[in-house]
């Protein structure tokens, strides 16, 4: 890639608009990107029983999916309170 085409994208990336849309593009990611309750649970070295159970109690409130199973989903929202409740939980 040659140093006027660098600046040409480097420039294009400083404008706010685009700035913008990109903004929203991470959050439209984050919203939409989940994590089954199974990949939970490896991620984390926990049960799955332990995950319902922190549900049970209003701690964590994962997404259900929306086809038949009604499988739980983890939103990254989800997984940043689940470290802070692992790292409390282990004090």
């Amino acid at each position: 890639m040659d140093e006027r085409h660098l600046e040409k994208i480097k420039k294009h990336l400083r404008d706010a608009e685009v700035q913008e849309r990109i903004q929203q593009s991470i959050q439209r990611g984050r919203l939409e990107a989940t994590v089954t309750i199974g990949r939970v649970a490896q991620l984390f070295h926990l049960k799955e029983s332990k995950l319902r159970d922190w549900e049970t109690h209003g701690l964590l409130t994962p997404l259900r999916s929306k086809d038949n199973t009604g499988q739980r989903q983890y939103s990254p929202n989800e997984l940043d309170k689940l470290a802070i409740i692992k790292e409390l939980i282990a004090q």
